[in-house]
């Protein structure tokens, strides 16, 4: 998968598929210059807005308007006298256009925007003082910008679905159209509260990701980003449920994919391929660094995936392919099989196997599932014993 970023190091989603896939925070990477951030008024509507400065003069940012919350993406120059002038969603052949000039206060910035029809409007901005703070953990990089913005949205209660013995209410974000449900009946009010906890925070990180798409869209030809949520299984154990996302940023390509969610139900924590099914001679733990990160992949590249290639050999010989170079959909290539995102069914544990781009139409086949007595044959950690 892709890790599809503009200048802003905006990252789409933070999904198994490899975009974890979703990389530095850095806000403006090529000199890391700080952002400034303001709020204000054009003419009488407010704004939030924020622009770097780099020692080249070259300045990048973005804005939005309280009322309409979708990002316009700035370009422009300070000048020798340190004024900024800047255009809003420039095209590559269209870089000399400018939109608005600002000159800096002791409180901030104030200036004009000038319209078509060369009217101009007062611009006034100050530094933002106060952050509202959301009742959810937004991602790791998630900016002060982006919180901003996201206090200012609200979730609509929509239908009542029922999956099994639990009773799902979803909720929509009405302007990137982000739905998720929340679980109402079905698990102890304790575990219910830790799931929607967890479900509250991926839904408001997957609205930020629409609006980073939005803003990478609003620097070339625009930007789409569709998602649907789908319940896959639930027990006392576990919960899993795919979060399925279609995009394009403005990059060369579209892209999609599956970032399930996975919780130990106990604790509310995010389950691990290896907490469910471990394939190694030694301790299911595989070794970090010091912030968490994992040190390498060898446990990926050379145990779990060709296992996976030759157990679904074995499984589907009639969906896995053939030994040809030429076949569209190989999947007894064990790279494939290297960082599989995975969630929970009835039958077993179903893993998605990723493909480079010119056979993406092979990502993720429905047919790939582990059986469970399979799977409890190598159990992780957890020792679920599932179904």
């Amino acid at each position: 998968m892709d890790c599809t970023r503009n200048q802003y190091g905006y990252s789409i989603r933070q999904i198994s598929f490899a975009l974890s896939v979703f990389c530095s925070s850095a806000l403006y990477a090529q000199t890391n210059p700080q952002p400034l951030l303001f709020e204000g008024t054009i003419g009488t509507a407010p704004v939030v807005m924020e622009f770097a400065i780099d020692p080249s003069h070259v300045v990048k940012g973005r804005y939005f308007y309280r009322r309409h919350s979708i990002d316009i993406a700035l370009d422009g120059t300070e000048l020798k006298n340190g004024d900024i002038q800047l255009g809003e969603n420039l095209d590559y052949d269209n870089h000399s256009k400018f939109d608005m000039i600002l000159h800096s206060n002791h409180q901030g910035w104030q200036g004009e925007w000038i319209g078509q029809d060369s009217k101009k409007i007062t611009i006034q901005l100050t530094h933002v003082t106060t952050v509202p703070k959301p009742n959810y953990q937004l991602a790791a990089d998630a900016t002060t910008y982006d919180q901003i913005r996201l206090s200012g949205l609200s979730l609509q209660k929509k239908e009542l679905t029922h999956f099994g013995s639990y009773s799902l209410q979803w909720w929509k974000e009405p302007l990137s159209k982000i739905s998720f449900f929340r679980i109402t009946e079905g698990y102890p009010a304790e575990t219910l509260t830790r799931i929607n906890s967890a479900l509250t925070t991926r839904q408001w990180q997957e609205v930020n990701s629409y609006f980073e798409c939005q803003l990478g869209g609003a620097r070339s030809s625009g930007g789409e980003y569709e998602q649907s949520v789908t319940p896959r299984f639930m027990n006392d154990k576990v919960f899993s449920t795919s979060v399925t996302t279609s995009y394009y940023c403005g990059g060369a390509h579209p892209d999609f994919g599956d970032s399930p969610i996975n919780l130990d139900v106990t604790t509310g924590k995010d389950l691990q391929l290896e907490d469910v099914i471990w394939l190694g001679n030694e301790t299911t733990s595989l070794k970090r660094n010091e912030r968490g990160e994992r040190v390498n992949y060898d446990y990926e590249s050379k145990t779990l995936a060709p296992w996976l290639s030759k157990t679904m050999a074995k499984l589907y010989p009639q969906d896995v392919g053939s030994d040809k170079k030429d076949e569209d959909c190989d999947y007894r290539d064990t790279q494939v099989w290297s960082s599989p995102a995975f969630y929970f069914t009835q039958k077993g544990l179903h893993l998605a196997a990723s493909f480079a781009r010119a056979a993406r139409v092979c990502d993720n086949p429905d047919w790939a599932i582990l059986p469970w007595t399979m799977v409890n044959q190598h159990q992780g950690k957890l020792k679920l014993d599932l179904p």
